[in-house]
């Protein structure tokens, strides 16, 4: 399984916004896998934490824009929220490679776009059942993160992130969610992410994006 492409800004020291590198990247999600199967027994790092009733029908159900909210077990409540630009395609085995451009927004409105450059990541496998399991920045390599985007502390943030879910249709509404891990080096060094949740909701047919929810359950984000 390949696993996301070091672009622009995905691999980031931690003293510097730009790449030098990229990581060992399938030694980084070999160490996820291991721990997705420890916090989640009974599924696989594969299949993720839950499976679809409706899969989606075509890579074009999953092409657009997408509302990122990321639920972090410190304060749950107060969802970090980003805005995905997704491109899929269909492979011959039913499966789908993900191009995604990640865009952090204001915490104070979850509409305007801050932070600068945006956070890029190609190849990113999804099952044909719609499940997945995603190294978007490797615990030793962190991603950045500005204070604005910031709900909880308003501070820059520094972490590893990998995230493992589905993605589900209707056609006219996917949601993709699941479970978060990572280890956050600043402003808390050493936090471990493990608990937290993330969704991905896609935009509303008159290009505005619904309120942001929280997990599976889709319990809503408090600002």
């Amino acid at each position: 399984m390949r696993v996301a492409a070091c672009l622009m800004t995905l691999c980031i020291p931690a003293v510097s916004l730009l790449a030098a590198g990229c990581p060992d990247t399938g030694a980084s999600y070999d160490d996820f896998a291991a721990r997705y199967d420890k916090i989640n027994p009974g599924t696989t790092v594969a299949s993720g934490p839950s499976q679809c009733e409706t899969p989606l029908g075509s890579d074009m159900e999953a092409t657009g824009n997408w509302l990122f909210t990321l639920s972090v077990k410190l304060n749950p409540k107060k969802a970090f929220v980003l805005s995905a630009a997704v491109t899929a395609e269909m492979q011959d085995d039913g499966s789908m490679l993900v191009d995604m451009s990640l865009q952090p927004l204001s915490a104070t409105d979850q509409t305007t776009p801050v932070c600068g450059a945006t956070i890029e990541f190609t190849d990113l496998p999804v099952a044909p059942d719609g499940s997945f399991a995603w190294v978007l920045a490797p615990n030793e390599t962190p991603l950045s993160l500005c204070g604005e985007a910031n709900p909880i502390s308003m501070s820059e943030i520094l972490t590893g992130l990998q995230i493992a879910g589905t993605i589900c249709g209707p056609a006219d509404a996917p949601f993709a969610c699941g479970t978060v891990t990572g280890i956050v080096e600043a402003p808390l060094p050493d936090f471990d992410l493990t608990g937290s949740s993330f969704t991905m909701q896609k935009a509303l047919t008159d290009g505005s994006f619904p309120p942001p929810v929280l997990n599976c359950e889709r319990a809503p984000a408090d600002f």
